[in-house]
């Protein structure tokens, strides 16, 4: 992940108003894959704590997630997510001072291929399948559209001052 992206992150304007991202996939069968990236671009007071539970239309996806101050964490779907609408939410501890944030999403689109991708005659064919990544707002595979909505009013952070080392 390149830095400039772990050094902005958004979180809501309102510290008691979770976090939504979600989208309305063409056909509730198609699956996705779903990566986020969190760090902390802000070094955080003592009396700060930022912290907070993800869930995925409703249930619980992850929990008591604190992110490192310029420490990656990455939560990754550990198999695809389908539905009518996909939601996530990251939502403030009772333990926590600060609003969710998030510094990336990344959204993989599985895609199963109806020719086998070896010769049908050698025994060896398999059912294909690939994951392609989806981009917020942009066509992509066909005229296939994902779309990312931030569900809650956010400010988004620069941290002109972030550094690799």
């Amino acid at each position: 992940m390149p830095a400039i992206v772990l050094s902005t992150a958004i979180t809501p304007l309102n510290a008691s108003a979770p976090l939504v991202i979600l989208w309305e996939p063409e056909h509730q069968t198609e699956q996705f894959y779903v990566y986020m990236h969190f760090t902390e671009i802000e070094e955080l007071a003592k009396n700060q704590t930022r912290e907070f539970n993800i869930t995925l239309n409703g249930k619980s996806w992850f929990t008591n997630l604190s992110p490192q101050y310029q420490g990656v964490t990455t939560i990754r779907s550990k198999s695809g997510t389908s539905g009518k609408i996909i939601i996530f939410s990251l939502e403030m501890t009772e333990n926590s001072t600060l609003p969710p944030i998030i510094n990336a999403i990344e959204i993989y689109k599985v895609i199963e291929f109806q020719q086998a991708d070896t010769y049908q005659g050698d025994g060896m064919t398999k059912r294909n399948t690939c994951v392609t990544p989806s981009t917020p707002h942009i066509y992509i595979n066909k005229g296939i559209k994902i779309q990312i909505l931030i569900k809650s009013i956010f400010k988004t952070f620069l941290n002109t001052n972030f550094s690799n080392g």
